[in-house]
């Protein structure tokens, strides 16, 4: 996977005078999933890149993210599900590396 996006969450309460705990999100993704997706079921285009949320709870960082099969299922595609279950197996690889 590829780092898309990183939306820093504090940073962007500080702009306007706030502090939060730490507060960040990751949006990955790769081309080659990324046309396989298109190619299954072009609307859900619209959920990639998938978002990695990482946070501080109660003194702990806590990582999180909505496996891809949960956001494709509301699609109804079986190609599409078959990508997401290959995604998922990735994201269940990158949640279980930092917990």
């Amino acid at each position: 996977m590829r780092l898309v996006s990183h939306i820093n969450g504090q940073a962007n309460a500080k702009k306007i005078g706030k502090e939060v705990p730490a507060d960040q999100i990751l949006e990955i993704f790769r081309p080659d999933y990324a046309i396989r997706v298109w190619a299954a079921c072009k609307p859900a285009g619209y959920d990639i890149p998938l978002r990695i949320h990482v946070y501080e709870d109660d003194g702990q960082t806590k990582v999180a993210c909505r496996l891809p099969t949960a956001v494709f299922e509301p699609y109804g595609s079986a190609d599409l599900m078959a990508v997401g279950d290959e995604l998922d197996a990735i994201f269940n690889g990158i949640l279980d590396s930092v917990r």
